[in-house]
């Protein structure tokens, strides 16, 4: 519950000396900017500082955030929409402003929850007190002298929407004297000043440099951006400074005819990019383009307005097709184009030692020649709402990308990606109609990919394009020796201790990914198999219920009663846990609402035929009666739920026409199937399934192989190490629940691994900390997400770094002890497996070669690989090479990438 009335009186209550009052708030804006010696807090271990905007339902105001808070919003903690109690706060008037308004310093605050997006009030309505400031009211920041916003995650992107205002920017009087870009370089000297006016083509651009630094005096705009222009003499590059980024950076666009007035000559000192292509010869000069000493003139002409002796070029570009980049070497300046197939979350990787970060995400292209996708790791490129709106489905198109190719131990395998540049644009084409203006419009390579895109088989492989989770490349050498080569003498690879692990993961940030060297021994392992979103909270798993394996070993009555209720709310229907963990990393309704017009009408875009078929009635039956449960525990059943595909189509023959039609999806289906505890009953309608159950082996590659288990089946699994597990390993299970908003159980008893290695860990002592994430529900977000299903599938994750070769349908989670047996790690291998090759029993090292490898070489089942952990791992020292990530809210996942 809000605090009424506490916006129009915070200043007052601020400028106390004492406060007594405490105020309950909501969150509706985050910024950031970095400090200068103007602010007013000196703080030497942080440059970054944020204004919140913070509202009680009627009013709102622009707060200063202190500086120790600021790893709440560090670790995304504290975030739009957070609901916040204010205990302390104080109030300050900058000295320098003849204004005298005073604004908040929040000191001190307590995170209560996370309010709905569907409030009553609609936060643009919200106005601003009537004694807020200008720059309260305005983007920008209220300490320092900075007169901009950056994004929360990188310095990259251009934040606020100045960015992207079209400013009107036409000539006073008509250009009559200019002059070529040749002529310049050549007599810039003798010229008289102003310079006549130059008049070109923007055929390359460069991301946004920020340069803004905690020491600077007073740099109300510290950004600098690059531009190539080129006419039918040569190509010069233009620097843009200062305010003037804010206005022309987003306006000028490649392709554009540009006439610069007013600028300025240097010498070039720097050499020219590599990534721009030498189609007309470079110049010794650079041209500046201040906002101040002189005024610069830029504007944009239409192409009718040249007159014919002008024979402006067009932009360059150097389209390669997938089959034949083996030809090419390392280096190669290319464009490439191609369907969107795969796209990764977004991660961060901090630049050296600073709060800054490079925001990436790695991405799948298909363009029709080759079955192998282009892979692409696409940095931030000051193109936020692109690089934000990659979606599979799509015609991405990126220029000026850099091949990388890295041969591996055999001459015939070469691992090719490309990466972007200082100067790559990323353009983005939902429907056909959008290659119209582009610099590319008459690009082969563009068209053959879009008219691809359109054949039935593109869209038949676009059924298994999926979204987010954990990806990695290129992959990691197969030998320790092979590794530790590629770090170079000055930085070589470095190992810490599990102790200083733990605080690491303290002070990781939201969405930053981070590579650890540790040594330890795996003392318990388990396998986690992979389902859907839906089916994870009660479907069982090969020969034992995941959850009963992670979490609890309760009676046969107990775990029915939690599985429904769990499942269902009041009204019968499915939570919203459930729906949120579905569409947290991909929204894709919002999407099919916009829609471009064309000049048919209304026509759906290419992203949206993906979400087409994902499309179904939900209804869910209502939940169980209590009586009706206690029916069915009295008897010698066990209930097990299963889910009805909803993307089954049915067909149906009536008067010689096949009608295809969905089914409605009613919910998990109670079937009451017979297990090996009961006794010979009389229900008919399962016998052949479970004559079928009985043949097949519970391999992890396939798709998903589940029985049900009775409850003396699952207690006798588990009763040989139950008794002998401490309260140290029921501490990892509860905390874990503590930190899970989708626990599928209510109530977590006790957490027994599957398969323990060292019977001397089943007593730990209670100082022994456990790190990472302990529950299979946490790593919903490390594997990738089906679009076309909305779930977790296999056979469609990314593996083009091996052929013949997919990801084994689910991941094994191994609890790591440090050498001094001072801490637990809890982490997560992906491992995958060979296509070709059938089981074969007798190899040795099996799994010490998947750790090593990441790929098992042969199909086993589930239980014959836990017998090969538990003889090749056990009392094993190893040294793994893990790969952190945080998804905030002090939830940091561990994947093994390797393990030598």
């Amino acid at each position: 519950m809000l605090t009424p009335g506490c916006i129009s009186r915070i200043k007052t209550v601020a400028g106390r000396d004492e406060m007594q009052e405490v105020f309950t708030v909501k969150v509706l804006d985050i910024f950031r900017y970095i400090v200068d010696r103007s602010f007013p807090i000196l703080d030497p271990d942080f440059t970054d500082a944020f204004d919140i905007v913070i509202t009680d339902g009627r009013y709102k105001t622009k707060c200063l955030l202190s500086t120790s808070l600021n790893s709440l919003v560090y670790e995304n903690k504290l975030r739009e929409n957070s609901v916040v109690t204010v205990t302390e706060c104080s109030s300050l008037i900058d000295e320098e402003s003849l204004e005298q308004v005073p604004f908040v310093i929040l000191q001190s605050i307590q995170i209560l929850n996370l309010a709905s997006e569907n409030c009553d009030v609609v936060r643009e309505e919200i106005q601003f007190c009537e004694d807020a400031a200008p720059n309260e009211k305005q983007e920008i920041p209220l300490a320092a002298s900075r007169g901009y916003y950056l994004p929360l995650w990188n310095d990259e992107d251009c934040f606020g929407e100045r960015w992207f205002s079209a400013p009107d920017l036409q000539p006073v009087n008509p250009i009559t004297n200019a002059i070529t870009i040749h002529d310049l370089n050549m007599f810039w000297k003798a010229l008289p000043r102003p310079f006549p006016a130059l008049i070109g083509r923007v055929v390359s651009k460069t991301r946004l440099n920020h340069y803004g630094k905690a020491s600077d005096e007073k740099r109300r705009y510290p950004y600098q951006a690059y531009l190539e222009l080129e006419d039918r003499t040569a190509t010069v590059s233009v620097c843009i400074w200062s305010s003037f980024c804010v206005l022309l950076y987003n306006y000028l666009q490649v392709g554009d005819i540009v006439a610069l007035l007013n600028y300025r000559i240097n010498r070039r000192f720097n050499q020219r990019s590599n990534a721009v292509y030498n189609t007309s010869a470079s110049t010794s000069i650079e041209i500046s383009v201040n906002p101040t000493n002189p005024t610069a003139e830029v504007y944009k002409l239409a192409p009718n307005e040249l007159g014919p002796g002008w024979r402006l070029p067009g932009v360059p570009y150097r389209f390669i097709e997938r089959r034949s980049v083996a030809n090419y070497c390392s280096g190669l300046i290319c464009d490439v184009v191609g369907v969107v197939m795969f796209v990764s979350r977004d991660s961060r990787k901090r630049k050296g030692n600073k709060l800054s970060f490079w925001t990436s995400k790695w991405v799948h292209l298909l363009d029709g020649t080759s079955s192998v996708p282009f892979i692409l790791h696409l940095y931030a490129s000051s193109q936020p709402q692109v690089f934000d709106a990659i979606t599979p489905g799509t015609v991405l198109v990126c220029a000026r990308m850099l091949l990388k190719i890295e041969p591996q131990a055999s001459k015939h395998r070469k691992l090719c990606y490309l990466t972007t540049t200082r100067e790559s644009q990323v353009y983005l084409l939902r429907q056909p109609l959008d290659v119209k203006d582009k610099p590319f419009t008459e690009a082969e390579a563009v068209n053959e990919v879009i008219r691809w895109r359109q054949t039935t088989d593109a869209k038949q492989l676009l059924r298994k394009s999926c979204v987010g989770g954990y990806y990695d490349f290129p992959p990691l050498p197969e030998s320790l020796d092979l590794y530790k080569r590629t770090f170079s003498p000055e930085a070589p690879m470095d190992l810490i201790t599990t102790v200083n692990l733990g605080f690491i993961l303290r002070e990781v940030h939201f969405r930053e990914h981070l590579r650890l060297h540790i040594q330890g021994i795996v003392v318990a392992l388990e396998f986690v198999p992979a389902v859907s979103n839906e089916e994870s909270l009660w479907q069982s798993s090969g020969e034992i219920s995941c959850y009963q394996l992670c979490e609890t070993c309760h009676s046969d009555k107990t775990i029915r009663e939690s599985t429904f209720t769990g499942q269902y709310d009041e009204n019968g229907s499915i939570p919203s846990s459930s729906q949120t963990s579905r569409s947290g990393s991909y929204s894709l309704k919002m999407r099919k609402k916009t829609s471009n017009t064309t000049q048919n009408g209304q026509e759906k875009t290419w992203d949206s035929e993906i979400e087409d078929d994902s499309e179904y009635e939900v209804e869910v039956d209502s939940a169980p009666s209590s009586s009706e449960m206690k029916a069915n525990s009295s008897k010698e059943y066990h209930t097990v739920t299963r889910r009805i595909n909803p993307r089954r189509k049915c067909k149906k023959v009536s008067n010689g026409v096949v009608l295809s039609f969905r089914p409605v999806y009613r919910g998990p289906k109670n079937v009451r199937i017979k297990t090996r505890s009961r006794k010979v009953g009389t229900e008919k309608m399962i016998s052949n399934q479970k004559r079928k159950a009985k043949k097949r082996l519970a391999y992890p590659p396939k798709k998903a192989r589940r029985k049900a288990v009775s409850t003396k089946q699952a207690s006798t699994s588990v009763s040989r190490e139950g008794e002998k597990v401490s309260k140290g390993i029921e501490r990892s299970g509860k905390r874990g629940k503590n930190s899970s908003s989708s626990s599928a159980s209510s109530e977590v008893v006790k957490y027994y691994p599957f398969r323990i290695m060292d019977q001397s860990w089943t007593h730990i002592a209670s100082d022994i900390p456990f790190l990472g994430l302990w529950n299979p529900s946490l790593h919903e977000n490390t594997l990738p997400k089906l679009c076309s299903r909305g779930l977790t599938d296999v056979e469609v994750v990314p593996t083009a770094d091996r052929q013949d070769f997919v990801n084994a349908e689910g991941h094994w989670r191994l609890m790591i002890a440090g050498l001094n047996r001072r801490a637990i790690v809890n982490a997560i291998f992906l491992p995958q497996y060979s296509t070709t090759k059938e089981d074969v029993s007798g190899e040795s090292d099996v799994f010490v070669t998947a750790l090593a490898t990441g790929a098992f070489p042969n199909r086993c089942p589930v239980e014959r690989l836990l017998n090969y952990a538990y003889e090749e791992l056990k009392e094993r020292r190893m040294v793994f090479v893990l790969d952190l990530y945080s998804h905030g809210q002090d939830k940091v996942e561990i994947v093994i990438n390797r393990a030598y």
